[in-house]
């Protein structure tokens, strides 16, 4: 144990970066069978990406470049076709150009905050943990021809702790505390998108 906190003390001296890859969400994204029609999709990203810094003296040197965006925008488009009958991807089309193109309605995704926080303390002598928070937020919005439908403002978080010894084993608490949230989102999105196509119904 004398070891372990030898290595973090030298680690945190040092300006260090450990990238964090996020995996795909495990889940079934059907909330109900799928609504009939064709849709136009766009699914904004980009905004997903961060260098997270640990917090504590630990670890105060490292960074951990995190990028949530490639698994959003796969399971956002898998969560789309499993609850709408028809889903193309477009860019972000103007009201009168959806029936002129055969489209029913456009659900729109808008990434908003990526917040995140990595908290390293000792827990107890010779000993340390990390504490990894996501939160994810956005708006989701249906257009039809006629102009804007609704709109609604989606949330994700999650969070993971555990043991660490050495700094860049907090890496993979960061990776399934943005998966929850990534979760949490997609599915608040796609129920939040789910209500307003049935209003139009």
């Amino acid at each position: 144990m004398r070891a372990s906190l030898f290595a973090l003390a030298l680690l945190a001296l040092a300006a260090c970066s450990s990238p964090v890859k996020v995996g795909l969400p495990n889940a079934d994204w059907n909330d109900g069978g799928r609504i009939p029609g064709r849709y136009a999709a766009t699914i904004q990203s980009g905004a997903w990406r961060k260098d997270i810094s640990a917090e504590g003296f630990a670890c105060g040197g490292w960074t951990f470049p995190t990028d949530a965006d490639g698994a959003y925008a796969v399971a956002m488009k898998k969560a789309l076709d499993d609850n709408f009958e028809s889903v193309t991807l477009t860019p972000e089309m103007k009201p009168a150009d959806l029936a002129a193109q055969g489209y029913d309605a456009s659900i729109i995704v808008y990434q908003g905050a990526f917040d995140t926080r990595l908290l390293i303390v000792e827990q107890a002598y010779w000993t340390f943990g990390a504490e990894a928070s996501v939160g994810m937020s956005g708006i989701v919005a249906l257009v039809g021809p006629g102009g804007l439908i609704g709109q609604a403002s989606p949330e994700g978080s999650g969070a993971r702790r555990g043991k660490i010894a050495l700094c860049d084993d907090a890496g993979p608490m960061i990776s399934t505390a943005s998966r929850m949230a990534l979760m949490g989102f997609i599915q608040n999105a796609t129920r939040e998108a789910r209500e307003l196509a049935t209003t139009t119904r």
